[in-house]
């Protein structure tokens, strides 16, 4: 604690100084430098004044975060206290304390942290000027003012109606005493202060509609060189314009009488804290730089050669060539080096930034996605302001000397690297805007220096690194300006009760922690915040938050009723602004709440949810995307969302729905575009009214309990993409007007008991890419149509983007179920949950995985079908020849039909084929040699049936089980029996009986080894390569 008892009788001691404005300058910088050295030394943090306290007090620019007051005697006229670190409201305290202070003329209290409501000024009749601006007071009432001339409240949180009562006792002024001049602008005077190290500099600027800290970052700005300036000045003998951003042509009017040595003298006039100085100043030579110097291009040669450079990137940086026009450099219209950008260009060694530090005025050095291990730093300044070193592999600890000698750093990147340890013993300072350190391997607890000086920093990312602990309160209290907040992905823990001094945040993330408690009780600004993944619990919102647009509370461990998370207030009274709420993966039950009616996007998903609303959405409701998928929602839940008028994504799968399909559903939900109900005990038949959503894409019904046909007006659907009605008990014919359905893509009818043919105008759906109607009982020939192979014309080309995960599923153990083909949604739901279900259990299978936000377009996708499943039919006739045309084919299914004739030759066209199940038909012949040209083929399936001959011996084929060719009695050769008398009709050079049998096992054996390492890994090979990428980009 400091302690002022200071008497202060009389102010002539100092009449001397107060008539030399530069003693009072020096006067007033040693009174600051005393007190912040004072405070340093002895860590001093509290602010006594006691005694008697009289004249003039400033404590100003100190770190005082309390005072005490209790003075015998207080005729204070002036007193500054600002640009401290005071919190609480002392000014009442100190009105009353002093008796209302009557003496008292001007009180700053300005770049505090004070807080709250004021309503002082009861008792003071003396008070002419109050700075209170820079804080974070939230109102302030006057209820008597009869003297105050000068009021500044700026930079506050101040709302409301601010109370003035007419002062009392003040005076007229003639006009023929008026003295004074007021200027509407503020006059800046610049000294040098380094004298050894550069010219003197003085400079007088007129500011008004920019802030100073705005004024001084000069990146992306230009300064210009006004001929009729000049042209006034003529008496100018010295003009120095060099080392700055000057952007024009030297103008015509220094040639008017200028530089002839002319005899007067510029008169300029420099106001500061309200006195003037009047300074006389000889001007003597006119200067002008235009080329960068000689240093600077030694410097970048330096650089150059202190880099490995295995691209030869810098090749043109080559002395006696124009710098500024070198790879990655930007100069002034001067020719000053300003900018280097080294970005992608695989350099690598250690970064020389020694050789940066020699250029003066270089702003911005970008130099990311290279290979620089390490970095070399000299004690010289630099004049950086914007450094961006992410994506290297940057490991030693290099901040704390980077932004001693860098200090002029607003914007620093240092994202994507390998940095372990960051200590920072200093500050990042107050010119600091923008810090990112994510994506590195920092490990320990959040830096407290972060956050001792951050008044100007508005963005900072630590996310995904190892950082553990808790999060600093004074984080939210020092960092006045703090925008951005990212600290995701991290290790911490514990509780946050955090945000109650934060006025300027507006996102916030937390994801990806060990957090258990979060609390929020003050989000004046706040516009997105992250939660998830965390072990949060309870209630977390104590306050509104009205600025709020997108809240994600998913994987945490919240639970009972929903609104126990708000204060059992409703999501409309604490939210006015909400557009997105993701709360899915956690345990609430009861009933859905009533959503804002600002909200867009709701996900409810996998959580325990058993009721619905039937006021879910309100009147005038924009929400656009409900999702309620894997919870224990029963009965007609799907009515709750007809008030949703502008639903455009709505998905209950993975529920206990019961009843029928609403037949007014798309009369009341016009706008869908996606409707999924998959996985519920919906009954009834599809509405013919179906129609009327002419604005689907997708349509996933599957695994429910419908019957009826499907209409013949789902044909007004010209929009879908995705029509899935499988494992249902849907009966008739497929619909001809289906094949006027000309964007679908996918029509998946498996698993229900479909009669008839396939119809003719199927054929029109060129774009048909995935086609399954097994497991039905479909009878007549298969069409040769099905086996087209078309081109896509580029003007047709229309684009979706899928939100959701697509899994394609393919039983692999015929042998043990039913062949099963199934095209899965999935959203709000994890794979491995979906994995433990009864709808993927079933049967082992593959998974072939679509991730959301697909983008696909016509001209990606196929010019053939990719997946054709016609198994557990009743088909008849043969195999059309055709099916080899299909150049794209990826899954072939004919099992468990009436089909007969021989195996086409043309299937070994099918080159990118890798399923093939022609089992459990009636099919007569050899196999065909071309079969072993399908080198991309993992599973195959020809037994039971009537083919005789040999396997034929190549080593693909020699990759299936015994499992794959059995019950066909005429076949022989490996991997079955060896062919001992059968002749070989495939082979002229025939060898006896014991050549035979000496060296086609060897042969076959040969083959095994030479692919049993491919075989091991062929399943990563085929399903996880870019290849399968591509292949599910078109798959759906």
């Amino acid at each position: 604690m400091i302690n002022f008892g200071w008497t202060f009788s009389s102010d002539s001691v100092f009449e001397p100084i107060l008539m030399d404005p530069c003693r009072l300058l020096a006067l007033v910088l040693l009174v600051r430098i005393v007190f912040h050295a004072g405070a340093e030394d002895s860590e001093i943090d509290s602010l006594s004044l006691s005694g008697t306290i009289q004249g003039n007090l400033s404590a100003s620019r100190n770190n005082f975060t309390e005072i005490h007051i209790s003075p015998q005697k207080c005729s204070l006229e002036v007193l500054d206290l600002s640009s401290n670190n005071f919190t609480s409201d002392f000014l009442d305290i100190l009105l009353v304390t002093c008796k209302g202070i009557r003496s008292l003329q001007e009180l700053s209290l300005s770049s505090n942290n004070l807080t709250g409501e004021l309503s002082g000024l009861r008792s003071s009749n003396s008070l002419q000027k109050l700075n209170l601006s820079t804080n974070v007071f939230t109102s302030f009432q006057i209820e008597q003012c009869p003297t105050l001339e000068e009021l500044d409240l700026s930079f506050n949180n101040i709302s409301g109606t601010d109370k003035f009562q007419a002062g009392s006792g003040s005076s007229e002024v003639e006009e023929d005493e008026i003295t004074e001049i007021t200027f509407p602008l503020l006059i800046v005077y610049v000294i040098n202060k380094e004298l050894s190290i550069c010219k003197a500099y003085e400079e007088v600027f007129i500011l008004q509609g920019i802030r100073l800290d705005d004024f001084e970052h000069k990146d992306g700005s230009s300064w210009y060189l006004l001929g009729p300036f000049l042209r006034n000045l003529k008496n100018l003998e010295w003009l120095d314009l060099s080392q700055n951003w000057l952007e024009s042509h030297i103008p015509d009017s220094l040639d008017d009488d200028q530089g002839d040595g002319g005899d007067g003298q510029m008169i300029l006039v420099a106001i500061i804290s309200g006195g003037a100085s009047f300074l006389l100043c000889s001007f003597l030579q006119l200067v002008f730089h235009g080329d960068a110097e000689d240093s600077e291009l030694e410097a970048l040669l330096s650089f150059k050669n202190s880099v490995d450079d295995p691209l030869v990137a810098l090749n043109n940086w080559k002395a006696g060539t124009d710098v500024c026009q070198w790879i990655g450099v930007s100069c002034s219209s001067v020719g000053r080096i300003t900018g280097i950008q080294l970005d992608s260009l695989s350099l690598s060694g250690l970064l020389p930034f020694s050789t940066i530090q020699a250029l003066p005025q270089l702003r911005t050095l970008s130099a990311s996605g290279n290979n620089f291990t390490g970095i070399k730093i000299s004690p010289q300044k630099c004049s950086l302001e914007v450094l961006n070193l992410s994506s290297n592999d940057f490991t030693s600890d290099f901040l704390d000397i980077l932004l001693v000698t860098c200090k002029d750093i607003r914007y620093l990147n240092l994202s994507h690297n390998k940095l372990r340890k960051i200590s920072l013993k200093g500050t990042i300072g107050h010119v600091m805007v923008s810090v990112d350190l994510s994506h590195n391997r920092i490990s320990g607890s959040i830096p407290a220096s972060f956050f001792t000086l951050c008044k100007s920093l508005r963005f900072l990312d630590i996310s995904s690194n190892q950082l553990v602990g808790g999060v600093p309160e004074d984080m939210f209290i020092n960092c006045r300006s703090l925008q951005e907040l990212s600290l995701s992905s991290n290790n911490l823990t514990g509780e946050l009760s955090g945000l109650r001094s934060s006025n300027s945040l507006q996102k916030l993330n937390l994801s990806t922690n060990f957090f258990t408690t979060f609390q929020i009780k003050h989000c004046p600004t706040l516009e997105e915040l992250d939660l998830s993944f965390n072990n949060i619990s309870g209630t977390v919102f104590w306050k509104d938050c009205a600025a709020l647009k997108m809240l994600n509370l998913s994987d945490n461990h919240l639970s009972g009723p929903f609104l126990s998370v708000f204060a059992n207030r409703s999501l409309a009274t604490v939210f006015k602004s909400l557009k997105v709420l993701q709360a899915d993966h956690n345990n609430f039950i009861g009933e859905l709440p009533t959503v804002p009616p600002s909200l867009n996007v709701l996900d409810l998903s996998c959580n325990l949810f058993s009721t619905g609303n039937p006021n879910i959405c309100p009147a005038r409701s924009s929400l656009k995307s409900l999702l309620l998928v894997y919870n224990r929602l029963h009965g007609r839940v799907l009515n709750s969302a007809m008030n949703c008028g502008n639903l455009e994504m709505l998905d209950i799968s993975i529920n206990s729905l019961a009843g029928p399909i609403p037949v007014d559903m798309c009369s009341r939900l016009p706008k869908l575009q996606h409707l999924l109900l998959w996985g519920n005990n919906l009954e009834g038949s599809i509405p013919a009214t179906i129609s009327n959503c002419s604005e689907l894409v997708t349509l996933n019904l599957s695994f429910n309990n419908l019957t009826g046909v499907i209409p013949q007006q789902i044909s007004g659907l010209k929009k879908l993409w995705l029509l899935l009605l499988s494992n249902n008990m849907i009966s008739g014919a497929i619909p001809a007007s289906i094949g006027s359905m000309l964007s679908l893509r996918s029509l998946v009818l498996g698993h229900n008991m479909l009669q008839g043919g396939l119809p003719s105008e199927l054929r029109n759906n060129k774009g048909l890419t995935l086609f399954l109607v097994n497991d039905n009982q479909l009878t007549g020939q298969i069409p040769g149509w099905i086996g087209r192979s078309s081109e896509v014309e580029e003007d047709k080309i229309t684009e979706v983007t899928f939100p959701f995960l697509m899994v394609f599923a393919i039983n692999i153990e015929a042998s043990i179920c039913k062949a099963y083909e199934e095209v899965f949604i999935l959203q709000g739901i994890r794979l491995d949950d979906f994995e433990q279900l009864p709808f993927a259990t079933r049967c082992r299978r593959w998974f072939f995985l679509a991730p959301p936000g697909f983008n696909l377009t016509i001209y990606t996708l196929v010019n053939s079908p990719l997946a054709i499943d016609l198994s557990h039919n009743s088909f008849t006739g043969t195999i059309p020849e055709e099916f080899g045309g299909m150049r794209d084919l990826n899954v072939l299914n004919l099992a468990h039909n009436l089909l007969t004739g021989a195996i086409p030759s043309t299937i070994g066209n099918l080159k990118n084929l890798e399923w093939l199940d022609l089992s459990q038909n009636w099919l007569e012949s050899n196999i065909p040699d071309s079969l072993g040209n399908l080198t991309f083929l993992n599973y195959l399936n020809i037994s039971n049936n009537k083919l005789f001959g040999r396997v034929p011996q190549s080593a693909q084929l020699a990759l299936f089980p015994v499992s794959s060719y059995e019950g066909n009695p005429g076949l022989c050769g490996f991997p079955l029996a060896e062919c001992a008398s059968l002749h070989d009709p495939f082979h002229d050079d025939h060898k006896d009986e014991n050549d035979d049998d000496g060296h086609g096992d060897q042969t076959i054996l040969a083959a095994i080894v030479g692919g049993g390492v491919s075989c091991i890994l062929w399943t990563f090979a085929v399903f996880f390569s870019k290849r399968w990428e591509a292949l599910l980009k078109r798959l759906i």
